[in-house]
């Protein structure tokens, strides 16, 4: 590795952007919305619990970084239905569906 690579590898240790990077080890947090919206169809729910960390990451973030609750609830919907088919929540090239 390069020095650049070196330093910049001991700035995000320090600032902690070395740690978040690795937050799909952790438990993640499913918004109330959610939730609810994925207890109200079984397959959905248990298919989502059944993901990968960061399969379920990635459905959060999409869900979080949205400025409108009408995104929002479209996002949400858009999950519920992916997850009821048991299908990742991105396309073949890694683009997102969510």
């Amino acid at each position: 590795m390069t020095q650049n690579g070196l330093e910049s590898i001991k700035i995000a240790k320090h600032n902690g952007q070395w740690d978040n990077a690795y937050r799909l080890k952790d438990e993640i947090d499913i918004p109330d919305d959610l939730k609810k919206a994925l207890m109200k169809n079984p397959a959905a729910w248990n298919n989502f619990q059944n993901y990968s960390n960061s399969n379920r990451f990635i459905i959060i973030t999409r869900i979080e970084k949205t400025n409108t609750i009408e995104m929002r609830n479209a996002k949400i919907s858009k999950a519920v239905e992916l997850l009821e088919k048991n299908l990742k929540p991105y396309d073949k090239n890694r683009k997102p569906l969510i």
